[in-house]
């Protein structure tokens, strides 16, 4: 991937991942998101300080969730592989909370939300 394609730094975490699991881990500063299946830790450490540069990444770990097959009545259909990285922070981490990114546009656009 080339890291200066900025389309690409905006499409590369998709959304932040919201469960119970990953409300636990942010007493330890650990942050899970959604990302792309070919992105690498290096991608995603580079497109996350585009993204907020006074946030600094600490460490990063990476999970492939294989998707299940199904089956129906028409056959087996598979879902979707999907890729989370849970990113260990420091720094302002205050502006996460009120930030998000606009993915849909592809703008790199951050958005407070109100």
């Amino acid at each position: 991937m080339s890291l200066n394609n900025s389309k690409r730094i905006f499409t590369t975490i998709k959304s932040k991942i919201e469960s119970e699991k990953s409300y636990r881990n942010l007493e330890s500063s650990i942050y899970t998101f959604l990302v792309r299946l070919d992105s690498t830790k290096t991608d995603i450490k580079f497109a996350f300080g585009k993204l907020y540069p006074d946030v600094n990444v600490v460490s990063i770990k990476t999970v492939v969730r294989k998707g299940k097959v199904k089956r129906s009545k028409r056959g087996f259909t598979k879902k979707i592989n999907k890729k989370y990285a849970m990113l260990r922070l420091s720094g302002q981490l205050e502006k996460l909370t009120n930030m998000q990114v606009d993915i849909e546009n592809n703008e790199g656009d951050l958005n407070g939300s109100n």
